[in-house]
């Protein structure tokens, strides 16, 4: 008796050892417990980080998120492709991040800025729906992207056409005869005028076979 009561401890020893070490090998991916939302400032402190230390997927997907508010796209690009190596295809955040690195480090054009602003309201409220893990990092890379698609060449020039139609419009129904007269069509070469007792009618005759009616001073139908 005295010898199995002293082999007993022994065997609750050996099993707390192996639950112990059964929890350090736990999938080397996972996505880590969730305590604070990473922000910009805790970035410095994450760059200066070994990268090859960090074993959890969301670790090294905050590293790769600073890698990109710090201008270093081909990294974070790298480091991504490594990560989806991984884990997989189907992380939609990770494909997310991988097309921003492309967005940052190429030529862009602002629809492709707004098919990823679209994706990235898709993620932002999954994420926040279950823990707002990434949203510090991830709403500092949308305004960073923000910022650049505002200086692509085709915004520029969506901006230049929104100016001169504003300035140089086209006349519209609902118009008055004084916008007409300042719209790209300008003065008619010759006014027709129909006076009756429910008011004044009138065709505004233009070159090229266009006409322009008003009743009383209103645009109310416009032929081309």
């Amino acid at each position: 008796m005295n010898k199995q009561s002293s082999i007993i401890p022994i065997l609750i020893f050996f099993l707390l050892v192996l639950t112990a070490c059964s929890q350090d090998n736990v999938n080397e991916h996972a996505r880590t417990p969730v305590k604070a939302s990473p922000k910009v400032e805790d970035c410095k402190t994450i760059l200066q980080e070994d990268i090859d230390k960090k074993s959890f997927t969301d670790d090294k997907i905050n590293y790769g998120m600073c890698l990109l508010l710090d201008d270093r796209y081909m990294q974070a690009w790298d480091l991504f492709i490594s990560i989806k190596s991984e884990i997989g295809e189907g992380d939609k955040l990770l494909n997310y991040l991988i097309d921003s690195a492309s967005f940052f480090d190429r030529y862009t054009t602002f629809s492709e800025y707004t098919k990823l602003d679209a994706r990235y309201a898709e993620i932002d409220k999954e994420f926040y729906d279950k823990n707002g893990y990434y949203n510090m990092l991830l709403s500092s890379i949308r305004t960073k992207m923000t910022n650049r698609a505002f200086e692509t060449e085709d915004y520029k020039a969506r901006v230049a056409v929104a100016e001169y139609e504003k300035k140089y419009y086209a006349p519209k129904i609902g118009m008055t005869a004084e916008e007409v007269k300042k719209s790209t069509w300008g003065e008619p070469k010759k006014i027709n005028k129909t006076t009756t007792a429910y008011g004044v009618s009138e065709q505004w005759v233009y070159y090229g076979d266009k006409y322009i009616y008003l009743e009383n001073g209103v645009v109310t139908s416009i032929q081309e």
